[in-house]
């Protein structure tokens, strides 16, 4: 009885968990799924660093070019993932992407990166609050960075930044790591695929 109970209970279980990773993953390429409003502050703020004109949009209003999600950082704790929804704010395969927690009429923004193909809010944890993983890339180069909270916005633990190498069929990598509150370059390294 108790094995035809979870056999039944199993596909529920995968479709919660497969829904609950893919609401904390943010790609240059995929619409957020249940777009979330985006609050005047966030707006204010962007709009300071957007100006939709410049940028070749056909969108009037900066609210309209952008989507967000509400998502949860920490326990105790949430903010509003913000990225394009329109291409004429993105280069080739990199998009700026925001992360913001508001307290009333303040966003503040808590982390950012000016072009990535995606991001991930991970289950790991650094000082309570959820760790980010962002990446980007083409199969001729790319670059991977890992942040952790550092007490009032995200801060770069690590950084790797990659080509492929033809002759030695490998990605030559630098990667750094946070040691002393700086990012130091460890040696460089030649990753086989």
């Amino acid at each position: 009885m108790a094995c035809s109970s979870i056999k039944h209970l199993m596909p529920l279980l995968l479709l919660i968990s497969s829904i609950a990773i893919a609401s904390d993953e943010f790609g240059s390429e995929s619409p957020i799924e249940d777009p979330d409003e985006i609050p005047l502050p966030v707006i204010s703020y962007l709009s300071k660093e957007i100006n939709l004109v410049t940028q070749g949009c056909q969108e009037r209003k900066l609210s309209d070019a952008l989507e967000a999600k509400l998502v949860n950082i920490s326990t105790h704790s949430k903010a509003l993932v913000v990225k394009p929804k329109s291409w004429c704010l993105c280069g080739t395969y990199y998009c700026p992407m925001w992360l913001f927690q508001i307290q009333g009429n303040t966003a503040n923004r808590i982390w950012s990166t000016e072009g990535t193909s995606g991001f991930e809010i991970l289950d790991k944890k650094s000082n309570g609050y959820r760790q980010i993983k962002e990446s980007g890339g083409v199969a001729t180069h790319g670059h991977e960075s890992i942040w952790f909270w550092g007490g009032k916005k995200y801060k770069e633990t690590y950084r790797q930044v990659w080509t492929w190498n033809n002759e030695k069929a490998c990605r030559e990598a630098e990667t750094f790591h946070l040691k002393h509150g700086e990012l130091e370059k460890a040696p460089d390294s030649c990753i086989p695929e």
